[in-house]
């Protein structure tokens, strides 16, 4: 009888449990998987970065929640238990980051493709990003100057490797440019850090329009919607001063600070706005995240309706 191996054991395992929606389960499996110090393919990757996805996902909309109500409460022993669930949930979110971010460590030890390398690089940015959404003071810099680092790296390393619509470095471009309007406060950095990503695929795209993929596609809706939102929260609301363009020795964001303002975006995987959209972990953006959401014009200089036009029939083809 044929005995199968633990890399086949567990990602059975996994698989199994994401059709129960099990997705504790389906994390520790791909976690298993991990130290069994062999390379994920790109259906791996995307199994693992799904799992953590949908662990995560509902707890940073709970802390959201408990954090609002925590502003609502007037009574100071109300505010005390909702500070303990908020408490509570902070740990929870910190131990699932952790998670993420070792098991990255591994898997970058056995990584040998760019394409590869630049989603756990970009995996590592975004849950040092969903630490720094909580953490306050030292901390707070900390996972910022983290975040920025690991986003930074695969940046670098996308821009000299791979095509201007390449699905990953669109999703990197995303994630980044969200970084620093939500994060960082920077809106005028991340407008330019999305509209660059956004111009230079679309110039691929006019040069070779059979190369465009569904998840690059659907990619560049979310860099065009967040584009103009954010476009339209920098009329109403001060902007931080212009910084550089991304490159591997741009400074670390973390001494603008995390100055307030009078608008507060919101992630695409948090439930309270469908209109800031962000990429999670190494897996094309699913096709949920673009349900409901507006159709917004062009936004980048004119005479590229055409190809608004081609991308938009293609992501919905």
């Amino acid at each position: 009888m044929n005995t199968i191996t633990d890399r086949e054991k567990y990602l059975f395992l996994a698989r199994l449990a994401e059709q129960v929606e099990r997705y504790d389960v389906m994390a520790s499996n791909m976690k298993k998987l991990a130290r069994c110090d062999v390379e994920f393919s790109p259906q791996e990757r995307g199994l693992f970065s799904t799992a953590f996805k949908n662990l995560i996902g509902p707890k940073r909309s709970a802390w959201r929640v408990l954090n609002d109500s925590m502003s609502a409460q007037e009574d100071g022993d109300y505010q005390k238990l909702v500070l303990e669930c908020k408490r509570t949930i902070e740990e929870e979110i910190e131990t699932i980051c952790q998670d993420v971010l070792s098991t990255c460590g591994y898997l970058l030890h056995t990584v040998t493709t760019t394409e590869g390398r630049v989603c756990l690089l970009k995996l590592k940015g975004d849950y040092y990003r969903y630490l720094a959404e909580f953490k306050t003071g030292m901390a707070f810099s900390e996972a910022v100057d983290s975040a920025h680092d690991a986003y930074m790296s695969a940046f670098t390393l996308a821009e000299k490797s791979l095509c201007k619509m390449n699905h990953v470095r669109l999703g990197l471009a995303l994630n980044l440019s969200v970084f620093y309007f939500e994060i960082v406060r920077d809106c005028q950095k991340a407008c330019r850090i999305a509209n660059t990503a956004y111009d230079g695929a679309l110039e691929d795209v006019d040069m070779h329009p059979e190369r465009l993929g569904k998840d690059s596609a659907l990619i560049l809706q979310l860099l065009r919607d967040n584009i103009k939102l954010w476009t339209e929260v920098g009329m109403r609301t001060p902007l931080s001063p212009a910084g550089d363009e991304p490159s591997a020795t741009s400074p670390s964001p973390t001494a603008h600070g995390r100055a307030s303002t009078s608008t507060e975006p919101i992630l695409v995987d948090s439930p309270r706005s469908p209109v800031l959209h962000s990429t999670m972990g190494a897996t094309p953006v699913p096709n949920h995240y673009s349900a409901g959401r507006r159709k917004s014009g062009s936004t980048t200089s004119p005479g590229k309706s055409t190809i608004y036009k081609t991308v938009s029939q293609r992501s919905q083809g």
